[in-house]
């Protein structure tokens, strides 16, 4: 559900000053840039957020990748705060006809 065409859909549902959050952690592809493409296109602000568990990690916790979206800017202004980065959206978003995988794996660290 990381298409343009979904992203689409799934705004339907989010009122016009909401927020919707992206869990895009992936060891092998960098999922931002398509789908933050995908979420620009209908002129929200795109955030993104790394999370590393400190020592005092819960059991099953691991790092994980957020995107998160809006055009609230009391939104944005509250995810900055909390520590989430203002991002440039990729160029092209993954569609139901295109999705170019290649351009976005990595395989080192």
């Amino acid at each position: 559900l990381l298409t343009a065409e979904a992203i689409t859909d799934e705004l339907r549902t989010v009122a016009l000053d909401g927020t919707i959050v992206f869990h895009i952690s992936n060891r092998y592809y960098d999922l931002a840039p398509p789908i933050s493409a995908g979420i620009a296109r209908h002129g929200l602000t795109v955030l993104r957020k790394e999370h590393t568990p400190g020592v005092l990690r819960e059991p099953g916790e691991t790092p994980s990748r957020w995107l998160a979206a809006s055009r609230n800017l009391a939104t944005i202004d509250a995810l900055v705060t909390a520590g989430w980065q203002v991002i440039t959206p990729g160029d092209r978003p993954f569609t139901d006809d295109y999705a170019d995988l290649l351009s976005y794996l990595h395989l080192g660290s």
